[in-house]
């Protein structure tokens, strides 16, 4: 029985997708297209070659680059000979630094550098002084003699104790 359902269903199915108009085909066709461009021919190519406008174009194409080297070259000259004087003036000023006294304010600076690193050489001979001082100071204070001090302070305070818990339980 169930064989003839499952038949009965697939042969329904097939006959509804007639019925519609379904075809189980591929629905699509390929098509190309020819090509309609014209090939140009010799005779156009030249004719648009030897046009005026185009003699303009190769005309300029063949001057300007002439006249924007020449540009160019003279621009890199006037670089070259502006570089060169900066140079020139920068070595000047060098050579005058170099050979300036500071109109004698020089010996002057130098002298008080050399206060000022007179002064910073006493300070830290100072300073070592105040560390070997430091380090040879004795303490004062004999710790063994202060724990000794303490330990006999406490004694004394336990038998005081122990005396006044005595003369209590007396009474």
């Amino acid at each position: 029985m169930k064989k003839k359902n499952i038949m009965s269903f697939i042969l329904l199915l097939i006959l509804s997708f007639s019925l519609i108009g379904c075809n189980l085909k591929d629905d699509y066709i390929l098509q190309t297209k020819e090509d309609t461009d014209e090939k140009p021919s010799a005779d156009k190519v030249n004719e648009v070659f030897e046009s005026d406008k185009m003699k303009e174009l190769m005309d300029k194409l063949k001057s300007n680059p002439k006249e924007i080297s020449d540009k160019v070259n003279e621009v890199d000259s006037d670089t070259t000979r502006v570089m060169k004087e900066l140079n020139d003036k920068a070595d000047e000023l060098t050579d005058e630094l170099n050979n300036a006294d500071f109109e004698g304010k020089s010996e002057d600076i130098k002298n008080k550098f050399d206060d000022i690193s007179n002064k910073l050489d006493e300070i830290k001979d100072n300073v070592d002084e105040a560390k070997d001082r430091a380090d040879t100071f004795k303490d004062p204070i004999d710790k063994k003699q202060v724990t000794d001090t303490v330990d006999e302070f406490r004694s004394h305070m336990n038998n005081l104790e122990r005396a006044i818990d005595r003369i209590a339980t007396t009474r």
